[in-house]
């Protein structure tokens, strides 16, 4: 039992650690794209991501991956990298930080609506209720943040671009569910 207690203790833990780095995200990014190229930053920050997994994870051997497997996960790569972090960066350029953020949280709501279709996931009504509540959330900031002048100011394509963005993140997750039924996370 102790030890039981002691691992959520430490998988809570990593969460705080997780939700503390990624919150400011977007703040720290629109910063950084006031000085460095949207394509510059997202190519640096990939090499550098890259080169920290490969020099941690390849020689362990998570990286052998079987041939039929192969165009999965280039499909994850493009939808959870290229894409997302494209979008999310082109889309931060335009909007501001906390309106990316917000919509952002839409993310869960459409991978239970698209985990549902595509995957024929049951839902319980707990999580219909929760996809409910989080849609109205997100359309009261939706709309809350609906000032004069955001329609002209290219506020709007910036939104826009974050939506894809959660998009092609929940593209990522629900592939990469597939993949993690064989392959280790470190691997996906």
């Amino acid at each position: 039992m102790h030890s039981l207690v002691k691992q959520k203790f430490w998988g809570i833990f990593w969460l705080l650690v997780a939700v503390f780095l990624w919150g400011p995200a977007p703040v720290i990014t629109k910063l950084a794209l006031a000085e460095i190229p949207q394509f510059s930053l997202s190519f640096s920050r990939s090499l550098l991501a890259t080169a920290i997994l490969l020099s941690l994870f390849y020689p362990r051997g998570y990286f052998k991956i079987e041939r039929k497997d192969l165009a999965k996960f280039i499909a994850v790569g493009l939808a959870g990298s290229v894409f997302n972090v494209g979008f999310f960066f082109y889309g931060l350029q335009k909007t501001t930080a906390s309106a990316a953020q917000a919509i952002f949280t839409i993310v869960p709501i459409i991978n239970a609506v698209l985990a549902y279709f595509i995957l024929k996931e049951k839902v319980k009504p707990i999580q219909v209720m929760g996809v409910l509540i989080g849609l109205a959330g997100a359309v009261m900031v939706a709309f809350g943040g609906m000032e004069e002048g955001r329609f002209n100011s290219g506020a709007l394509l910036g939104d826009f671009f974050i939506v894809l963005a959660a998009v092609s993140w929940v593209f990522y997750i629900l592939v990469s569910k597939n993949l993690s039924k064989r392959y280790s996370p470190f691997t996906i």
